[in-house]
């Protein structure tokens, strides 16, 4: 598992997934390389039933838009899932 700062790494052949062990704001920025393209989505593992979250990617890294209700239901760490549009 990689990590950076609060944040570890983890993957498997279908998904990739963002653990934080801090809590993330609404406009959730993760500075490192992710291997997401355009099609892949993200969702929150745990919470929101799967909901695929909108997020951009550019130089500055990955944004992701999470709900306040989301980050709420999180206490100890938030995890998010990247699923490849194979």
């Amino acid at each position: 598992t990689a990590e950076t700062g609060d944040l570890r790494f983890t993957q498997t052949e279908e998904a990739f997934y963002i653990l934080s062990l801090a809590e993330p704001t609404e406009n959730f920025v993760v500075n490192a390389s992710l291997p997401i393209l355009p099609g892949d989505s993200i969702s929150m593992i745990g919470a929101g039933n799967g909901t695929s979250l909108a997020w951009t990617q550019s130089e500055d890294g990955v944004a992701i838009t999470v709900p306040t209700a989301l980050i709420s239901a999180g206490q100890h760490c938030w995890v998010f899932k990247i699923s490849y549009a194979i």
